[in-house]
């Protein structure tokens, strides 16, 4: 019940490929309990993963995914997306629109997730409910909020622990109206 990312996926983490296609196949295969899949862990080895989009988790229980190390784990944005681009990684379908709490069990552990040079960018839209943990988990780069756990309302209850935010950012850790945040060292 675990989906590596290099050998399941064909990823190869190079910092030069374009991985987004396959790190976005790769979680919603990690969540795939609609589509009688049920679901895995997605373990992520260490390497530069690549992006030029942004990362959504759009199923409504999961995805867990589980770097190999916090340093050794980067999922980097490319420099100069567009501006539709609003995060590294967004847990939630939706950029604008709450909908509701239903969003359980988001799970990212142990990786680092590089904005790049994006001012408009965020690291993490941060959105989970019932057990969602982000732990471990390193920002850098050059964006707007590293961790935004703000961006929409009906957030938590989660778990935001051991993170560090380092670069140029506007704002470290955003929060805002939420159902019970805990942040942690």
């Amino acid at each position: 019940s675990v989906l590596n990312l290099k050998r399941d996926f064909s990823v190869k983490g190079d910092g030069v490929a374009d991985d987004t296609a396959a790190l976005q196949a790769a979680i919603e295969a990690s969540a795939n309990r609609s589509k009688g899949g049920g679901t895995k862990i997605l373990y992520l080895p260490n390497g530069i993963y690549r992006l030029s989009s942004n990362l959504v988790v759009k199923a409504a229980v999961g995805s867990w995914v589980y770097g190999e190390s916090r340093d050794g784990v980067v999922i980097r944005l490319a420099d100069g997306v567009p501006t539709n681009v609003t995060a590294v990684l967004r847990t939630h379908p939706s950029d604008t629109k709450a909908s509701s709490a239903d969003f359980f069990m988001r799970n990212f552990r142990n990786l680092t997730i590089d904005v790049g040079r994006n001012p408009h960018a965020d690291g993490v839209r941060w959105y989970g409910n019932n057990s969602s943990i982000l732990k471990d988990v390193r920002v850098i780069g050059a964006g707007k909020v590293g961790i935004n756990a703000g961006f929409l309302g009906q957030n938590g209850p989660s778990l935001v622990q051991d993170a560090l935010v380092e670069g140029s950012f506007e704002t470290g850790v955003r929060g805002a109206w939420s159902w019970g945040q805990t942040l942690s060292r």
